[in-house]
């Protein structure tokens, strides 16, 4: 996939899921079980691959929601929480812009790192040409 077009599908999934959330997120207190930043920003950049993964598969729509579903649950159970805590602590750390806008930096240079190793795999086996990579954001993390 083109760079333009994944930080467009990676934006334009960011947004829509800020979007709604924050409007219930108003004066959200803190979650029962409060997921760390770091496990949170880990289970939200699976989910953006999963997600990318999912919809760019030639299934009907029917069938990339499943599949979607079943790649979320495991993802859940993984990080040992569900998908109502993992959105109640969504909707609490979304009531910080520059803290969500760091974890959405952290899931971006995190899924070029991947594609940069992915990319020097694939040249070492068959001599492709992986396509140039975005300089990392200031302040993000990898992981």
């Amino acid at each position: 996939m083109k760079k333009s077009a994944f930080l467009f599908l990676l934006a334009m999934i960011g947004f829509a899921c800020t979007d709604s959330i924050k409007k219930t997120a108003r004066n959200q207190k803190k979650p029962d079980k409060l997921i760390s930043i770091d496990t949170m920003t880990a289970i939200m950049t699976e989910l953006q691959l999963v997600e990318a993964s999912v919809g760019l598969a030639p299934l009907n729509y029917a069938l990339q929601v499943a599949r979607y579903k079943k790649y979320e649950g495991e993802i859940f159970k993984k990080y040992a929480t569900d998908s109502a805590n993992y959105f109640d602590n969504y909707a609490y750390y979304a009531q910080d812009a520059k803290l969500l806008k760091k974890m959405y930096l952290t899931i971006f240079d995190t899924i070029m790192m991947r594609k940069a190793s992915i990319d020097t795999l694939i040249k070492k086996t068959n001599g492709a040409i992986p396509v140039p990579l975005p300089t990392m954001h200031e302040g993000a993390m990898i992981r």
